[in-house]
Order: C-alpha cells, then sequence, then structure tokens
C-alpha cells in the first residue's frame, strides 16, 4: 500500500500524525501469513456460515462477526446475509467506483477517488480524523482493486496495496459473494492485519488518548450482573472499522431504489442509522454534525475524482 502525501503543502506535524495513527486503526494494512488467509472459499462453506449467523448475538442484523489475534497479527471475519439477489451485489461490488462510494460513507474516509476500469483498476483513499479535514490533509493510500473471480454463482474481489504507515505493508481487504437464494446474498469480508513494533508504538498511543475506551463485537465474557464483555484494544479498533464497512457496503445497496440525484443523501444517512444500531461500539458524532461534514467532504472528493479523470 503505497502511502503518502499529496502534492503540495505539508500537512502541520501534528496533523500529520493523527492522519497515519488513524490509517492504521481504520485500515491498519501489514504482512500477513499466507496461513492467516485460508478460511476457506465461501461456496465451500454455506452452510457453515449460515449457521454461525443464525447463533449470533447481533441481534440488529442477520451477521455474524468474528476475530482473533495471535502476536502481532489480528484477523477479522464477517458472514452476513444481504436481502439483494446475488446479480445485483455482483453487478455493483465488481466497480471500483461503487467501492469508493461505498467507503467514503466511513467517518474516517475524507476521499476515495478510483481509475482505471474493467477487472483491475485502483482507488485513492485518504483518511483522517473523524473531524472535517481536507483531503491534503489525510493520508493518502493507493490500492490495487482487483476482480478475483466473476462467475455466475460466486463473486471474489480483493483490494491490495504494498505498503502503509511506520513499516506495515502487504493490506489486504477481501469480500467473497454467493447466492443464498433468489433474493437473498451471502457475504463473507475478510480483514487481516500484522502490525510490527513501531505500528504496534503508534496504536497504543491511539488507543491510550483516543480509542481507549471503546470496544468491539466479540463477546470474551459476563459482568457480575451478567452483561457481555466485549473485546477491546487493537481487536475491537479492526472489529469496529470493518462492521463500518460492511454497514457501508448494505446502506449503498439499500439506497439504489432512490433517484440518483437523491441517493447520496439517503445514503449518508441511512449509514448513520445503521451504525447507531451499535452506539456502544460504533456513535462517534451526532448525525447533523455527520451529515454536514460528508457533504463537505463529497465535494472535495468530487474534485479530486475530477482532476484524477483529467489526467487519464
Amino acid at each position: 500500500m503505497c502511502l503518502h502525501l499529496p502534492p503540495g503543502r505539508s500537512p502541520p506535524r501534528r496533523s500529520r500524525l493523527i492522519s497515519a495513527v488513524l490509517a492504521l486503526a481504520v485500515l491498519g494494512g501489514a504482512w500477513v501469513p499466507a496461513s492467516a488467509l485460508e478460511y476457506g472459499p465461501l461456496p465451500e462453506r454455506i452452510e457453515d456460515a449460515t449457521a454461525g449467523i443464525e447463533r449470533t448475538p447481533l441481534d440488529a442484523e442477520p451477521i455474524r462477526l468474528d476475530s482473533d489475534q495471535d502476536n502481532d497479527t489480528v484477523m477479522v471475519r464477517v458472514d452476513a446475509i444481504l436481502e439483494h439477489p446475488f446479480h445485483q451485489v455482483s453487478q455493483e461490488f465488481r466497480s471500483a467506483a461503487v467501492w469508493c462510494e461505498s467507503l467514503f460513507l466511513h467517518i474516517n474516509v475524507k476521499a476515495c477517488v478510483h481509475h482505471g476500469d474493467g477487472e483491475r483498476s485502483g482507488i485513492e483513499l485518504y483518511i483522517s480524523r473523524k473531524r472535517f479535514q481536507r483531503p491534503e490533509n489525510a493520508y493518502r493510500m493507493d490500492l490495487d482493486f482487483r476482480v478475483q473471480i466473476a462467475e455466475e454463482d460466486y463473486l471474489a474481489v480483493k483490494l491490495a496495496g504494498d505498503r502503509g504507515p511506520y513499516g506495515t505493508r502487504d493490506y489486504r481487504m477481501t469480500l467473497e459473494a454467493v447466492p443464498l437464494d433468489a433474493e437473498r446474498t451471502l457475504i463473507h469480508v475478510r480483514h487481516a492485519v500484522d502490525y510490527g513494533a513501531l505500528a504496534r508504538g503508534f496504536l497504543n498511543l491511539y488507543l491510550r488518548f483516543g480509542g481507549g475506551d471503546r470496544v468491539g463485537f466479540t463477546v470474551v465474557g459476563e459482568d457480575d450482573a451478567g452483561r457481555p464483555i466485549y473485546v477491546d484494544g487493537l481487536q475491537g479498533v479492526i472489529e469496529r472499522n470493518v462492521m463500518r464497512f460492511y454497514l457501508a457496503f448494505q446502506a449503498y445497496l439499500e439506497t439504489l431504489e432512490f433517484a440518483e440525484e437523491d441517493r447520496l443523501a439517503f445514503r449518508m444517512a441511512r449509514w448513520f442509522e445503521l451504525t447507531e444500531r451499535y452506539p456502544e461500539q460504533l456513535r462517534e458524532l451526532d448525525e447533523n454534525t455527520y451529515l454536514r461534514q460528508k457533504e463537505m467532504e463529497w465535494r472535495e472528493q468530487q474534485s479530486l475524482q475530477v482532476q484524477r479523470d483529467d489526467r487519464n
């Protein structure tokens, strides 16, 4: 994942540091052993995936989210059922432009620009703090977008990059989809992150001063009152952000029925509504602030996309 600042004036050091740490927290991105990614292709484990969804404690969504941590490697997996036919899901999410429209909804994504066409394209992702920030003050990540498999009953897409901040490398996120029946699609999202000592140090600072009070979704125990205790720390960070990306995919699909000129407003509102189902994990801003900021960020993104198109 090639990470660098866009041409022009360098941002203030503090802003640059915050953006870099958030880039680590939101997308991570590092060398991941091949064995860590071996979870079996989705068509071979449909029954196990649907059974896991039925047992999920997350009753607000037909979704199963789990994660594990082995030394510096965190693996987060999501199995979920979308109330949309496979042909629609497959058609939409084989497009880098659609990924940008979805990823943009994330609270820390300031802009997403795509280029190229067909089954292999590129994405420029700008990550920064939750408050409004112009893309030139964010960290830019260059990601390769590749449609690995696009068959009548199976889609597999991967985002990948070579380098990340503070010595991290080899970022990967995969999405798989198969038809569950005529009206529903089973998807699997997998995100694996391995952090070296330097990256781990910066993330520990983030957890200490910015996100240490937040938790993830995996239940690790119960308190004396019988209430669930959720995973925290780095594992919780990655779980929260993978959930945000999944909800962005869902919000995108749910708003396709609206007129094109109205979709953005409905999409942003729907994403916020979906995240509010999990306030303990995902609440960061009030709705008005989120919507106002995203409207400004959308204008910045559109300007960047025009500039990128003009260079092609």
